[in-house]
């Protein structure tokens, strides 16, 4: 019988002898750190293959996971075939760049009469594999076209198809239809054809005079001008220069009030007429505000 409130009296005795205990098991050796933790942890990684479980590699709490081959490396030597060896009936046509004749003074046979950009891909293709090959010549120089009534290839493919012949390596073009009977590697040769047409033109939006600029460069135009209208102002209204007597012909003792042209409305219309080059019939008179007008310009 147990209870939680309880301390077993040998309870203590039981666990740091636990702790201290080794095991040998199936993972290696089994034995606990100071806070119950199992420590030195070994595993094994292994992979359920059709030859039973091989070992990939090892895991431990210090150095992580160490593959014997990368998973790369083991996927590409299982799916790459053995080649070495092996002879290959390769169809060519005599299609400048891809296939030529050998222009020389010596009769040359087999592989050595051709020469071009697809002879060299076999040839390397064959030093990096190991396989053999004879090339033979389509003649009429016909990739292959299927026939509507039997259904049958001719040219290189019909042949490739048929068996007598390996693969084929020309200016074959890509097609459906072709694809659905034999596979291509991917294409070491694009003409760029393609259909041109006329860009659809849409009519321009009443905002499109501020597509030159991004939003954060007019929004900071616009809070410039905000505060250079309301300085001008500010500074026009302290400079005592800029209040001048509107009527000449009085002496400016006789008058009640001086003017001053640099209102609220005057300022944000002369720095309006500054942005937009053309500028107005204000014009500062006093030191500071001629400074900031030419700032602004």
């Amino acid at each position: 019988k147990f209870w939680v409130d309880r301390q077993h009296d040998h309870g203590h005795d039981i666990s740091a002898e636990t702790l201290l205990s080794e095991v040998s098991g199936l993972t290696g050796l089994i034995k606990f750190d100071n806070e119950g933790f199992r420590s030195d942890i070994k595993l094994d990684i292994i992979e359920l293959t059709a030859e039973g479980i091989v070992k990939k590699g090892t895991w431990n709490t210090t150095e992580g996971v160490n593959f014997t081959k990368s998973v790369e490396q083991e996927d590409e030597a299982s799916l790459k075939p053995d080649l070495k060896n092996v002879t290959f009936v390769v169809m060519i046509s005599l299609v400048d760049p891809h296939a030529m004749l050998k222009e020389t003074t010596v009769k040359l046979e087999g592989n050595d009469k051709y020469e071009g950009m697809g002879i060299d891909v076999i040839h390397e293709l064959s030093l990096m594999n190991g396989f053999n090959y004879t090339f033979r010549e389509q003649e009429d120089g016909n990739s292959g076209n299927p026939n509507n009534v039997t259904g049958k290839w001719d040219g290189m493919i019909g042949k490739v198809i048929s068996g007598e012949a390996d693969l084929a390596i020309a200016d074959i073009t890509i097609t459906r239809v072709r694809e659905q009977d034999v596979d291509f590697t991917m294409p070491y040769m694009n003409l760029g054809i393609s259909i041109l047409y006329k860009k659809p033109q849409k009519s321009p939006s009443l905002f499109s005079f501020m597509s030159p600029f991004s939003t954060s460069v007019w929004q900071s135009v616009l809070a410039a001008y905000v505060g250079v209208s309301l300085l001008m102002y500010v500074i026009a209204r302290i400079s005592p220069k800029e209040w001048t007597n509107p009527y000449p012909c009085i002496d400016e003792s006789e008058l009640e009030e001086l003017e001053n042209q640099f209102s609220l409305n005057n300022s944000f219309w002369f720095v309006t007429g500054s942005i937009m080059q053309q500028g107005s019939e204000l014009a500062p008179i006093s030191a500071s505000t001629r400074m900031l007008a030419s700032v602004w310009w």
